[in-house]
């Protein structure tokens, strides 16, 4: 194995999936798997690629399955064929997976981002323009997961159907249309008003686009052709 794989990239996802989901392997690209196949069913797989490895993990502590793991002997390929693994691509979709799969894990993050922001920053305005923003886009983002992830597993849920009933797209415009107006009729003596606004709308229309593609093509699937 490759000694940034073996050393780093190997190691640091292991380390995500002991801490994050309480799961308490020591390899979790080992290849070398055997589970019951009744539970197996249970999981609702969906990765296709190399971080399938680290999902059967997340979804085995999430059902609360027994995990155990026995020692191998584990020999250097002989086979003389260059590995198919693409370090950085596949690195990103298992670390993709393991966020996905349980995205309240990014509310740990978050309290210590704050935390640091907030002993840095002296100015009140400041510290207050930050900490909206920051709280409430990864309010929007750990939404978006948690709805992404409920399609994925195909799910049914009261947030998804709330969400579904609420004209998204409508909302954007009229916010955006809001927005422009008040940077106008807002003095320019309160710029960070007007920078506070706009900032706002944009990270909310971004929100809108992705919760809209997620129930276009997972929750609303497009028809067959």
């Amino acid at each position: 194995m490759p000694f940034l794989n073996r050393y780093i990239g190997t190691p640091l996802l292991t380390l995500l999936i002991r801490v994050i989901y309480g799961l308490n392997t020591t390899d979790c690209n080992s290849g070398m798997r055997m589970i019951k196949k009744s539970f197996y069913k249970e999981l609702n797989m969906r990765n296709s690629g190399m971080e399938w490895a680290s999902e059967l993990l997340l979804k085995t502590a999430l059902h609360a399955g027994r995990y155990a793991e026995t020692p191998i002997t584990f020999y250097k390929d002989r086979r003389g064929k260059p590995p198919h693994l693409l370090r950085w691509s596949d690195g990103w979709r298992h670390l993709k997976a393991i966020v996905l799969i349980k995205p309240n894990c990014l509310f740990g993050p978050l309290l210590i981002l704050v935390a640091l922001t907030s002993f840095f920053l002296k100015r009140s305005f400041d510290l207050t323009f930050f900490l909206s923003l920051l709280s409430g886009s990864l309010f929007l983002s750990i939404l978006a997961a948690k709805m992404l992830n409920y399609a994925i597993d195909n799910k049914k849920s009261r947030l998804i159907s709330i969400l579904n009933r609420i004209p998204l797209a409508v909302l954007a415009i009229v916010a955006t249309f809001i927005a422009f107006i008040s940077l106008f009729v807002i003095s320019n003596q309160h710029l960070g008003t007007k920078l506070f606004i706009a900032s706002s709308v944009i990270i909310f229309n971004i929100w809108v686009f992705l919760m809209e593609t997620i129930k276009t093509h997972l929750i609303n699937p497009l028809p067959k052709t």
